[in-house]
């Protein structure tokens, strides 16, 4: 089974990897989404997370959750040596209404700015382009909030993603060869 959000997966992980850093020294850098740090094996998260897994496709586990009364798929991500690398959440929001998706962008922007100060990169176009993203560069992790149109389904997509740049980087290389 194919996961499905991988191409937008992928898509995040060479924005922020390729993208350069802008000014990463002005704040700590993070090690770890919430308890899971960067560089667990797929046995340590399995015994962290106390969530249902409902998926485990190639170097994913994902688990549902709610967060705020929200839907999510919470999607830990491994490098080819089991080491934890990336965690994305993407909101299973009930309604398709991009004005309640955008709400929710800027909800979760607000608390991410107040947590790290405001985003090194913010863009705001068409949904249908580039979409509504904001970038947090750290000296070796990174976090990507993003609203998009995902294609071909026309679906609105949601995701926040958490990543290690270093694991991160090897495995787009890899992709690459």
């Amino acid at each position: 089974m194919k996961c499905k959000f991988y191409p937008v997966f992928i898509f995040i992980l060479f924005v922020l990897v390729i993208n350069g850093c802008i000014d990463q020294e002005k704040r700590p850098d993070i090690e770890r989404y919430q308890e899971a740090r960067w560089g667990m094996s797929k046995g340590e998260i399995r015994s962290l997370v106390k969530l249902p897994l409902t998926n485990e496709v190639n170097n994913t586990l994902m688990y549902s959750d709610v967060i705020e009364d929200d839907n999510v798929t919470r999607m830990y991500m491994f490098d080819n040596n089991e080491r934890l690398f990336a965690v994305m959440i993407v909101f299973e929001l009930p309604s398709e209404n991009e004005e309640v998706f955008r709400s929710k962008f800027i909800k979760i922007y607000n608390r991410l700015a107040f947590k790290y100060s405001d985003a090194d990169k913010y863009i705001d176009e068409g949904l249908d382009k580039r979409g509504l993203s904001a970038t947090w560069e750290f000296k070796k992790s990174g976090i990507f909030l993003q609203l998009i149109i995902k294609k071909p389904f026309n679906k609105l997509v949601l995701g926040l993603v958490y990543l290690n740049k270093e694991y991160a980087e090897k495995i787009l290389w890899g992709l690459a060869s």
